[in-house]
């Protein structure tokens, strides 16, 4: 908690505080908190602990991340806008509310309606990958290809790995790799 400097009765504290992270959506997306054995939390994160600040993560702050390599962060540190790296476009969009107001929207939304690039059962693969992990999809779902995710192949990989693949991914192609 010190190293995020928030306090337990903020959202961002309590789900630090009192979660090692959450599953949402039935592991769909998966919402860091203070860390646990199962994986690492926001302090790692972001660079706040003994792991080094993520490589294209300047001026974001880490809260979370889906299935297949989209990551939630705060634009601007724990304060700061929630935004969203789409892994089929490379880019950053910028959702309109704070991290208290991102939770909301994740518990209560219509994620199926948020996420049209989902497949048939994916229920299922979900809960067999790891909590630290996300699925690699080739072609990946910004190629014409990896459109249709029930057609391509899908891996458990560190979600690390595809944080460090999409921003290489964006930088290589032009792709805003930063937000507006």
């Amino acid at each position: 908690m010190d190293a995020l400097q928030v306090t337990a009765q903020s959202t961002l504290g309590a789900v630090a505080y009192e979660t090692g992270g959450l599953l949402i959506d039935r592991g769909w997306i998966r919402l860091l908190g203070g860390g646990c054995e199962r994986g690492e939390g926001l302090a790692d994160w972001n660079g706040l602990a003994e792991t080094p600040q993520l490589d294209g993560a300047s001026g974001l702050f880490i809260v979370g991340y889906d299935l297949i390599g989209g990551f939630f962060a705060l634009d601007g540190a724990a304060g700061g806008e929630a935004i969203y790296f789409a892994p089929d476009t490379l880019g950053w969009d910028r959702l309109e509310r704070g991290y208290t107001g991102l939770v909301h929207f994740l518990l209560q939304a219509d994620l199926d309606a948020y996420y049209p690039l989902r497949w048939r059962a994916w229920e299922s693969e979900a809960a067999e990958v790891p909590f630290d992990h996300a699925l690699s999809l080739y072609p990946p779902p910004f190629m014409k290809e990896g459109k249709d995710l029930s057609r391509v192949s899908r891996r458990a990989v560190p979600a690390r790995e595809l944080w460090a693949l999409g921003q290489d991914f964006a930088s290589q192609l032009g792709g805003p790799g930063e937000p507006d």
